[in-house]
């Protein structure tokens, strides 16, 4: 009976913190270093939740709660993660979720801290850049989703434009539906220009096929253009609401999306598309 009071009193006395959107390619090791810096940890899960880990830190002791406290995400290398301190009350959790928008147009591989900018001078308290679930090459969305934590920034920033690496950029509602290749709210993967252009790369690399092989040639081969990763005729449906929901509570879909059962499973199955690329922001506001 002594110990079971002496496990539950330090039960009582440590600090638990959930943290969403982790990437499942990102570096245990050095995450693991990263959360060490902000205190001592007395146990640390990676739990697979759909494309990511969900990621249950608990710290030795209450001393780093105030760390955490006015937190909404954490900042790891170029990635935001959204973080859930174990003592949020239930209206501060909601509140997490009520006033989020999409960045629109996103150029190809862009990160959250690229848009650092746009995000401190909206007033934001979040950002993060989802995978794309319908790409079999676990690549990023082009569009990322922003929380705001009152309504007067939420509409401030609704419909506001920016331009970010020669894109034009807009907010738009959090269930406006997009462009599954270049992240356009204002039309579909069927006329997508982007996409267009990719398949017919495609259509001219197969032509000239022959001659390649004729003359021992490798020319490198083009993106195929979008390809849906379901079926058409499968049931799987897409949720508009990612990440607008509490893992911990029963979500009733007609067929879940199963992610892998481990860490190694999941490196077999992703490349990493690296952006060698560095991002220049220079953003400029205009009325929609």
């Amino acid at each position: 009976m002594e110990v079971i009071n002496n496990q539950q009193h330090d039960s009582l006395n440590d600090y638990e913190i959930k943290i969403w959107d982790v990437p499942l390619d990102v570096d245990k090791q050095m995450l693991e270093l990263y959360l060490k810096s902000f205190g001592p940890i007395k146990t640390l899960k990676f739990n697979v939740k759909n494309l990511y880990y969900e990621v249950v830190v608990r710290f030795n002791g209450k001393q780093v709660e105030e760390k955490f406290k006015d937190l909404w995400s954490l900042r790891f290398c170029k990635y935001a993660f959204r973080i859930f301190p174990s003592n949020l009350t239930k209206d501060e959790r909601n509140l997490r979720f009520k006033y989020g928008l999409k960045l629109a147009n996103l150029p190809v591989g862009t990160y959250a801290a690229d848009l650092k900018d746009i995000i401190v001078q909206m007033n934001a308290k979040l950002c993060f850049v989802p995978k794309n679930r319908f790409s079999k090459n676990y690549e990023k969305e082009r569009f990322a989703f922003v929380f705001f934590d009152n309504e007067n920034d939420f509409n401030n920033a609704l419909g506001k434009k920016f331009s970010f690496n020669n894109r034009g950029l807009v907010f738009v509602n959090y269930d406006a539906v997009m462009c599954h290749v270049c992240g356009s709210p204002y039309h579909r993967v069927r006329t997508c220009p982007e996409n267009q252009r990719k398949r017919n790369m495609s259509s001219t690399h197969e032509v000239y096929q022959q001659i390649y092989s004729r003359y021992g040639v490798k020319a490198p081969r083009p993106s195929m253009g979008f390809r849906p990763l379901f079926p058409r005729n499968s049931q799987y449906q897409s949720d508009n609401l990612e990440g607008m929901y509490n893992w911990d509570e029963e979500v009733v879909q007609e067929k879940s999306l199963q992610g892998p059962s481990s860490y190694a499973e999941a490196a077999k199955k992703i490349r990493t598309v690296p952006n060698a690329r560095t991002n220049v922001l220079t953003s400029s506001q205009s009325s929609s």
